[in-house]
């Protein structure tokens, strides 16, 4: 079995569910409050797979420090049997949305990332900080940094670039610690160990 799909797929099917569950969890708390939508995802159907330019999947929404909020939409290429790509984006409390990045595929495929995962991190510098499932350079996933005006987007690290994966593979979410830095877990660790359950990395939020 080849684990790296296993998780992805896994990845794939455990968001699905978490948005459903969260959609009847405000459903039964709301009661005779109303829900309010502020935004909707929309996707144009194609002739092999639906295209949607503002990203489709969000993931979890951070209010920063600005007051706005932020996070990241897995896919904008859906209904094939690889859904890949995806967009970061800002919407303010009024429901104006504004797309900041878009991850896109080159001749060397999608060395900024591929499907971010589980949204972003604000950092003390005031960057925001996420990861991508797929994708960099060995298409295992990158760490990046933006701003919060969508400019300056970076790849801080490109996962399982050391030997035997040492660094591990398939970020899946951060987390800022009290000493400032960032700290995430792989799905996936070092072949060497065979820790597939997961490694812990800490990466300096200043790189």
């Amino acid at each position: 079995m080849n684990l790296k799909n296993y998780y992805r797929k896994k990845i794939r099917c455990f968001t699905s569910v978490m948005v459903l569950v969260f959609g009847l969890s405000l459903a039964v708390t709301a009661r005779a409050q109303t829900i309010n939508q502020l935004f909707a995802f929309t996707c144009t159907r194609g002739i092999s797979s639906d295209m949607c330019p503002q990203g489709a999947r969000p993931d979890i929404i951070l209010q920063a420090s600005d007051g706005n909020f932020y996070s990241a939409a897995q896919v904008t290429d859906e209904g094939v049997s690889d859904p890949q790509g995806g967009t970061l984006f800002k919407l303010t409390s009024s429901g104006e949305f504004s797309k900041l990045f878009t991850f896109t595929q080159g001749s060397n495929g999608f060395l900024n990332g591929n499907n971010p995962a589980d949204g972003f991190v604000e950092a003390n510098d005031g960057f925001l900080y996420g990861t991508t499932f797929n994708g960099g350079k060995q298409n295992d996933g990158v760490l990046f940094r933006i701003s919060k005006t969508g400019v300056g987007f970076r790849v801080l690290h490109n996962f399982c670039s050391s030997a035997n994966c040492a660094d591990g593979s398939i970020p899946n979410g951060l987390l800022l610690a009290q000493d400032g830095n960032l700290n995430g877990m792989n799905l996936i660790g070092s072949q060497e160990s065979s820790r597939f359950a997961g490694s812990d990395r800490k990466l300096q939020s200043s790189s």
